[in-house]
């Protein structure tokens, strides 16, 4: 009796040993993913897309071989590897709205990541030219973000930033500017006047103010982003540069100065930017036609950017 006795505790023993080794797995691999969807956070931020793209594409293959397609590992990789896809239209629409519908069935469709990955949606939605659609889906976004975060929440004030670029690509800046005061209020109540999100809410709100002649508003944006920057990031770093060059255009006028040297008065802002480039290795920030085609009114200028630039 005691060898039968002995033999089932070495069997429950085994049997507790390879559960704890596969939570153990488990747990390794899933802090290896968190790790790799930072990464891909991360060359995003520098502009680094192709990169980001590839990375998460074999990153979602592993996920879906393990049969975790619908999990919530899934829906991080798909909110980031969309912009990869944003040429190809129909694809990038579709990885976002399998973002969107994974959160929705397992965190419910009033939780605060449901629209987060709505307003990425939108952002898809828009390459695609389908107004009404990119409309109903960033004021869903909004409408969700308003009751499950609150009124003051970054991640708000993120989806607000970037409806309030939406509406002035079209021309509509009227109702574009409330959404611009208002995201940047949340962010340098909430996070602070030297976070970046507050920066580069600051620089696009720069920018709006120079597509619609307000000048001198427009320089002290920009000059107070810089400054910020510079006190944040390295002289040379693509942050900055990204600061500088879309804040601070060539042909911005000088405060109060209407002679026409204008030019001259961004050179130093110019030389920054280029410096930052060349430093960082990346590729030139290029013009993008994401939104200025759905203009429905007089057409905005708009940045010389990525306006999707998240």
């Amino acid at each position: 009796m005691s060898g039968k006795r002995g033999g089932r505790s070495v069997r429950v023993a085994l049997g507790i040993c390879l559960l704890l080794t596969s939570v153990i797995t488990g747990l390794t691999a899933a802090g290896e993913r968190d790790q790799e969807i930072q990464h891909i956070r991360d060359l995003i931020e520098t502009d680094r897309f192709a990169e980001a793209d590839s990375l998460g594409r074999v990153l979602l293959a592993e996920i879906d071989a393990a049969d975790s397609s619908e999990s919530l590992e899934a829906a991080a990789v798909l909110d980031l590897i969309w912009r990869g896809a944003l040429e190809s239209g129909t694809e990038s629409i579709r990885l976002a709205e399998r973002a969107v519908e994974i959160r929705k069935n397992i965190q419910g469709p009033e939780h605060g990541d449901v629209a987060m990955s709505m307003y990425h949606l939108a952002a898809t939605m828009s390459f695609a030219g389908d107004y009404e659609s990119v409309v109903e889906t960033v004021d869903g976004a909004v409408e969700i973000a308003e009751r499950a975060l609150g009124p003051e929440h970054p991640n708000l004030a993120k989806i607000l930033i970037w409806k309030g670029r939406f509406l002035a690509s079209g021309g509509n800046t009227d109702e574009a500017r409330p959404y611009y005061e208002r995201a940047l209020a949340i962010q340098e109540k909430v996070l602070g006047p030297e976070h970046k999100d507050t920066i580069k809410t600051l620089r696009w709100f720069a920018y709006f103010h120079y597509n619609t002649a307000e000048y001198d508003t427009a320089r002290e944006m920009s000059e107070r982003a810089v400054t910020l920057h510079k006190k944040v990031f390295p002289p040379n770093s693509l942050d900055l540069a990204h600061t500088l060059s879309s804040g601070v255009p060539s042909s911005l006028p000088v405060i109060g100065d209407k002679s026409s040297d204008a030019t001259g008065s961004a050179r130093p802002f110019l030389c920054h930017y280029q410096a930052g480039l060349s430093s960082s290795g990346s590729r030139p920030l290029m013009p993008h036609r994401g939104l200025n085609h759905l203009s429905h009114s007089t057409p905005y200028r708009g940045s010389p950017h990525q306006v999707l630039r998240l």
